[in-house]
């Protein structure tokens, strides 16, 4: 599971010890049960019933409340208890393929009844929960992101466009390029494309993926948002952009 925006390390923990957990819990009833490749979801829940459990082999689902993004399930997790328990059933969607195995709930729950891992995962999934949900409460606005998946080779900004989005690199590599001439690198957990969303000018660069990207897209009204509520952001794109300037005059100069 993944939060968005600035959290507490033990947050990171409880998703990675979850997903463990998840792994173990499965283990010998998904076996034999057959995998569900989607192309996209529009609502998990439209097309199986509150009897159906899922666990979630590749991709990601975002988990939406009051149309406003909470947290995203990814790959390893137990997918929908919220929706079979009828509490609080949340849209789960998704833009991108993803790989699915259904479970029946009441086969799901004999398998673990005895088993101590799953009081420990409902403990701990109930601590995630409150922090996921307090954080909407508190901030009244989570910002509505996107994960985009680019292949090598994809061109992820085009120079020229217009765009008013602010990009993080979750994982991978891109260059920087103008007029088909590198001048930079974008490294993961990089903030970048904020320049042009904030002098709402045209990009003055293009970044092509050189390796499969995950990048996190926020329209600009969200991202000062989640400035304002998280600081360390601030930091982060200040410092960005201030190598990059570096590495310009160093071009410069060279």
């Amino acid at each position: 599971m993944l939060l968005l925006g600035e959290h507490p390390d033990h947050i990171d923990k409880m998703a990675n010890r979850l997903k463990e957990l998840s792994k173990f819990l499965v283990s010998g009833v998904i076996d034999d049960l057959p995998q569900l490749h989607l192309q996209h979801l529009e609502d998990l829940y439209q097309d199986y019933d509150s009897d159906t459990l899922f666990y979630l082999v590749s991709g990601t689902i975002q988990v939406e409340t009051n149309d406003r993004i909470v947290y995203y399930y990814e790959e390893g997790d137990i997918v929908g208890l919220q929706n079979t328990l009828d509490i609080a059933s949340p849209h789960l969607t998704s833009p991108d393929p993803l790989t699915l195995v259904a479970i029946d709930k009441n086969l799901f729950a004999d398998h673990v009844a005895n088993k101590p891992q799953w009081a420990q995962y409902l403990l701990i999934l109930s601590a995630f929960f409150t922090d996921a949900y307090s954080r909407l409460a508190q901030i009244h606005s989570i910002p509505q992101a996107g994960f985009l998946t680019f292949k090598e080779g994809d061109c992820i900004i085009k120079e020229g466009d217009c765009s008013n989005e602010v990009y993080t690199m979750l994982k991978g590599h891109a260059d920087v390029c103008i007029k088909n001439l590198k001048v930079g690198d974008i490294y993961s957990e990089e903030i970048f494309g904020a320049m042009a969303a904030f002098t709402n000018s045209a990009r003055s660069a293009s970044v092509i993926a050189t390796e499969e990207c995950q990048v996190l897209a926020v329209p600009k009204g969200q991202f000062v948002s989640l400035i304002q509520y998280h600081p360390k952001t601030c930091v982060s794109l200040i410092e960005s952009m201030a190598s990059k300037i570096k590495s310009l005059n160093e071009m410069i100069t060279s």
